[in-house]
């Protein structure tokens, strides 16, 4: 194939792929005017888009629920990030004090720890959360912190 061949083709390509990209373009704007211009037409592209988003709401609402193990017992694991100046027998001897409060796991964060806390002791929370040697208490969703 010569050099003239592929040099002629190459203009009408990124011409057609301008084309193309423009014809989406003003697709995407008119789409957009008539939802927020004609309320009809925003009615039903807010219950398409619902529809196209509950697959995902009902992940995120099961994510939420507490897990039941093997006691009966429903739990939730928590995040808990202590600060950084908090020594580590401060630290034990805080979750020691909550009964209830069970050690999951250690995090790749040096601060952070994943405890298991029973949905009925919510007061554990408060007060694990008002402690100085906490920094912050987050549910164990770690995939919401990126999303």
């Amino acid at each position: 194939m010569s050099t003239q061949a592929r040099r002629s083709g190459a203009p009408a390509a990124r011409w057609k792929t301008g084309a193309r990209l423009s014809i989406l373009a003003a697709a995407a704007f008119a789409a957009g005017l008539a939802i927020a211009n004609w309320p009809v037409v925003g009615e039903r592209a807010m219950e398409f888009f619902a529809l196209m988003g509950q697959p995902r709401l009902e992940a995120m609402r099961a994510m939420e629920e507490p897990v039941v193990g093997p006691d009966g017992v429903a739990r939730t694991d928590w995040l808990v990030f202590f600060e950084d100046d908090a020594p580590e027998a401060e630290r034990e001897r805080l979750l020691a004090r909550h009964e209830s409060v069970r050690f999951v796991d250690r995090t790749f964060f040096s601060n952070a720890v994943v405890l298991s806390i029973p949905d009925s002791a919510r007061a554990v929370v408060g007060a694990l959360r008002s402690s100085p040697a906490v920094w912050l208490m987050l549910k164990d969703r770690p995939f919401y912190l990126c999303h």
